[in-house]
């Protein structure tokens, strides 16, 4: 099976709040405990290139898909792994969540985004941590809603949460 290592941020700006990306869902990607919907939340992050480092990667990811270069990087908090079918090969996703905090974020930068991105991303905004503990939308990872209240106030595992979901 195919391994795709990723980093992911929990990007917050200087009011606390995290900022989120909507997808629309691809049909093409398949998982177990995967939800019926049309679209999803989720964090700034994706695939790690040949021979990256986690902080370069989730740097490159963050400037890629929103334009935003003064960024500090803190705690690998929470570890993700899932075992998806990406248009009919299984993959092996083996995910990693940073907190980042954002300095400038006056204005969203898209123009490096992938082809991808263009074709699935729908929306982009910075959520306030209560709102994302109320919404019935599909936040990734599952299960978020209960646990970015403790990161957001600098509570931090002390080893990364493993979730397999």
């Amino acid at each position: 099976m195919k391994i795709r290592n990723t980093v992911r941020a929990l990007l917050f700006d200087r009011q606390g709040r995290l900022l989120l990306i909507q997808y629309k869902d691809d049909p093409n990607i398949t998982g177990k405990g995967k939800p019926e919907m049309t679209h999803y939340w989720g964090t700034v992050g994706g695939g790690m290139d040949p021979g990256e480092d986690f902080e370069t990667a989730l740097r490159r990811e963050i400037l890629e898909e929103t334009g935003f270069t003064d960024i500090a990087v803190g705690p690998f908090v929470w570890h993700r792994k899932c075992d998806l079918n990406f248009y009919g090969e299984p993959v092996h996703i083996d995910e990693r969540y940073y907190v980042a905090h954002a300095g400038d974020t006056a204005d969203f930068d898209l123009s490096r985004h992938t082809e991808i991105e263009k074709k699935f991303v729908m929306d982009m905004r910075w959520w306030p941590v209560g709102d994302i503990e109320k919404t019935a939308d599909v936040v990734y990872p599952l299960g978020m809603q209960r646990h970015i209240r403790d990161i957001a106030q600098g509570r931090y595992p002390q080893t990364p949460v493993l979730w397999d979901i």
